[in-house]
C-alpha cells in the first residue's frame, strides 16, 4: 500500500503541532509496512535534504515563501503530482490543504483528511483567511473518503456541524523520562522544581503575554517563567511578549529548544503552563503531562479533554485566575495525582497505537486487496529489521534552511 501525506510545511524540527504529529506517526506507519511519501515544501528544506528519513520517503515539491498562497499551491502540485504517481490514498492534513479534496477526488483519489484544529480561528487570520480555511473544513467533510479528528471534542463539533461522524484517532506523545543531565538548567539559571514552564509558537492564540502578567502577579518566590519557542518575530504580538519578559528579571525566553534540553526542562519543571485560546490537542501539553509534570491550562474543550483536576482551569485571558492557578496547583495537586495521569497519557495516547489505528483505517478505505510493502531495509532511512527506534529522534536532523523559518515546534520535539 502506497499513502502520500501533504499539508505538512516539512520535517523533522520544523514549527507546528501538523508538522510534529507527522513527524511522529509516519516512522511507525511505515514501519508497519506502509509505503509512506511524505510531499514536503521546499521553502523549508535544504536542496541537498536526505530524501529517505526513518523509512518513509521525502519529495521536496516548490511553493512561494508567502503565507496565504502557499498552502493551496503547494497542496495544488501535490494533488498532481498524486494524481500521475496513484497511491492507493492521499492523507491531508489541516483544513487549509483540505480546500483540494474535491480536486483529488476528480483525480479518481482516494482522500483522506485529517482535521487537527479549526484553524479559521486563529487570531491572525484576515476575514479572506478565515474564509479560505473554512471553505476547506467544509470541504473536506464534503469530499474526503474519511475524516480523522485528533480530539474527542473535534468529533463532537464536526458531527454537530456537518451530521458527519469523524474517525477518533488521537495525538500521541512519546513516554519522556528523567535524563541526568542539567546543562541546559545550568544554562538558563534553573533550579529543578522552581520554574513554570511553557512551550509553544510565538502566535497570540497562545497567549504567551497572559502568561508574563500572570506570573508576575503570582509572585512565586525563587521561581522563574521559562519561555520555550521562537519569539522572535518582528511582529506586533512577540515584540510585545519580549519587551515584557525584558522588563521582568525573573521570566526566561529560552528560545527553540529540542531532545535532551528540552527532556531535561519537562521533566525538572515545578509546573507547566498553557494559556491558549485555541488548541486541537496540544502535544506540549501531552508531553509536559508524559514528563510527570504538574499541569495548569486555559478551560477551553481541548483541554478539558485531559481531565485536570478542577483548580487547573482558568477562564481564557483572565490573568487573575491565571495567577491564582500557578500558586496553588503545585501545592494543592498530590503528587499521587500527577503520577497516575502520566501512565493514562502514555497508555491512551500512544503512538504505535495511533499508527496501527491509521493503517487499520487505510485498510478499509482501499478494501481486502491492498497489501503492504517490506519494512525498510538498513542504510535506506530506517533502522536495522525496519524498526523504527522512538529514541531515532534529532540526532542527524537537517535543519531548515539558514534563509527560511526557524526550526521551531510547539514542544513535540522528544523521541
Amino acid at each position: 500500500m502506497k499513502v502520500v501525506a501533504l499539508g505538512l510545511r516539512a520535517l523533522p524540527g520544523i514549527a507546528g503541532g501538523v508538522e510534529s504529529h507527522c513527524e511522529h506517526l509516519y516512522p511507525h506507519v511505515a514501519d508497519i509496512g506502509v509505503d509512506v511519501e511524505i510531499l514536503v515544501r521546499s521553502a523549508y528544506v535544504e536542496r541537498d535534504a536526505p530524501r529517505r528519513w526513518r523509512g518513509t520517503r521525502i519529495r521536496h515539491l516548490w511553493s512561494p515563501r508567502k503565507s496565504g498562497y502557499e498552502v493551496i499551491i503547494h497542496t495544488f502540485l501535490g494533488v498532481l503530482y498524486a494524481a500521475v504517481t496513484r497511491p492507493d490514498i492521499v492523507h491531508i492534513h489541516s483544513v487549509g490543504p483540505a480546500v483540494l479534496a474535491p480536486v483529488a477526488r476528480l483525480f479518481g483519489l482516494r482522500v483522506l483528511v485529517t482535521h487537527h484544529a479549526p484553524d479559521y480561528m486563529q487570531a491572525k487570520w484576515g476575514w479572506l483567511g478565515k474564509w479560505t480555511l473554512k471553505t476547506g473544513e467544509k470541504m473536506g467533510m464534503r469530499w474526503a473518503h474519511e475524516v480523522i479528528s485528533v480530539s474527542r471534542h473535534g468529533v463532537v463539533q464536526l458531527k454537530q456541524d456537518y451530521g458527519r461522524e469523524p474517525v477518533l484517532i488521537l495525538n500521541g506523545v512519546p513516554l519522556i523520562e528523567p535524563t541526568p543531565s542539567r546543562a541546559v538548567l545550568d544554562e538558563l539559571g534553573l533550579e529543578s522544581g522552581r520554574y513554570v514552564l511553557h512551550v509553544g509558537r510565538g502566535i497570540p492564540d497562545k497567549r504567551q503575554d497572559d502568561l508574563i502578567e500572570a506570573f508576575v502577579r503570582a509572585k512565586l518566590e525563587g521561581w522563574k517563567l521559562v519561555m520555550v519557542g521562537n519569539l522572535s518575530g518582528t511582529d506586533e504580538y512577540c515584540k510585545r511578549v519580549r519587551e515584557l519578559a525584558f522588563r521582568h528579571e525573573h521570566v526566561v525566553l529560552a528560545g527553540f529548544r529540542s531532545g535532551v534540553d528540552l527532556q531535561a526542562l519537562f521533566t525538572n519543571a515545578g509546573l507547566f503552563a498553557l494559556p491558549s485560546a485555541i488548541e486541537g490537542l496540544s502535544i506540549a501539553l501531552l508531553e509536559a503531562l508524559s514528563a510527570g509534570c504538574a499541569v495548569v491550562g486555559s478551560d477551553i474543550p481541548a483541554n478539558h479533554e485531559i481531565e485536570l483536576p478542577a483548580q487547573c482551569y482558568f477562564p481564557v485571558g483572565d490573568v487573575d485566575s491565571m495567577a491564582r492557578a500557578l500558586c496553588e496547583v503545585p501545592r494543592a495537586v498530590p503528587r499521587e495525582l500527577w503520577d497516575g495521569l502520566r501512565r493514562r497519557i502514555h497508555a491512551e495516547y500512544d503512538w504505535v497505537r495511533i499508527a496501527e489505528q491509521t493503517v487499520a483505517l487505510y485498510h478499509r478505505m482501499v478494501g481486502p486487496g491492498a497489501s503492504v510493502v517490506p519494512a525498510v531495509a538498513p542504510g535506506e532511512g530506517g533502522t536495522a529489521g525496519g524498526r523504527v527506534r522512538e529514541d531515532a529522534g534529532p540526532a542527524g536532523q537537517r535543519p531548515a534552511r539558514a534563509d527560511g523559518p526557524v526550526p521551531e515546534r510547539d514542544g513535540a520535539v522528544i523521541d
